[in-house]
């Protein structure tokens, strides 16, 4: 089973989001703090996988690597 990456990156976020529950946020003792760094780490996870879409232009040497929900 391969996983397709969406359009484009608010989408990408959202699927992101969706997996991870609101009780999981809640558990923390600092949930809003938590919140902002599930934000920046998907948000770098989704322009990660955006680049890839353009070969060696989008980075600096060709990557075999595929960033995917497992790396997030």
């Amino acid at each position: 089973m391969t996983v397709e990456t969406s359009g484009n990156i608010k989408t990408m976020m959202l699927n992101s989001y969706n997996n991870i529950s609101e009780e999981y946020f809640e558990s923390s003792k600092q949930p809003e703090i938590l919140k902002n760094l599930i934000f920046s780490l998907t948000l770098f996870h989704s322009l990660l996988i955006d680049r890839k879409k353009f070969g060696p232009i989008g980075w600096n040497s060709a990557s075999e690597y595929d960033f995917s929900n497992e790396d997030l």
